[in-house]
């Protein structure tokens, strides 16, 4: 196994895979199975996508299986961290949420309205929807 050295357009530096954009726009590619995670990386706008065993460092005492964040300067503008889709199915499901709390802001179970568009949104207090109201 190589531990370090080059393949086509990745370098392999201490078991990490990663690949950099050559430009100024500043995105890599890391797959790393020593940290357990892939990512895609952009540090010039702010944006991280990673999925793996932990996508967060270790020093923080957190443990996060994906991590998606667009905190890029975009005054004017929308930024989405995600968009999930479910369709042509006798059941669609985008987001399953079995266990766990929804915390927004910093605050667990927070009461907040999330738009669907048409003039309504979903109403979520603690966690749960509580069904669709008009916004």
């Amino acid at each position: 196994m190589a531990r370090s050295g080059s393949v086509g357009g990745f370098i392999i530096d201490s078991n990490i895979l990663t690949a950099e954009n050559q430009d100024t726009m500043g995105g890599r590619f890391v797959l790393n199975p020593v940290g357990g995670y892939i990512a895609f990386i952009n540090d010039a706008s702010g944006s991280f996508s990673g999925i793996g065993s932990s996508v967060i460092p270790a020093s923080s005492g957190i443990k996060a299986l994906a991590r998606f964040a667009n905190v890029e300067s975009n005054f004017g503008g929308t930024n989405i961290g995600m968009i999930a889709e479910a369709k042509n199915a006798s059941n669609n499901i985008a987001i399953d949420i079995p266990n766990g709390g929804i915390r927004v802001g910093g605050t667990m179970g927070a009461t907040f309205i999330q738009n669907i568009g048409g003039g309504y949104g979903l109403k979520f207090v603690n966690g749960l929807c509580v069904g669709a109201v008009g916004v």
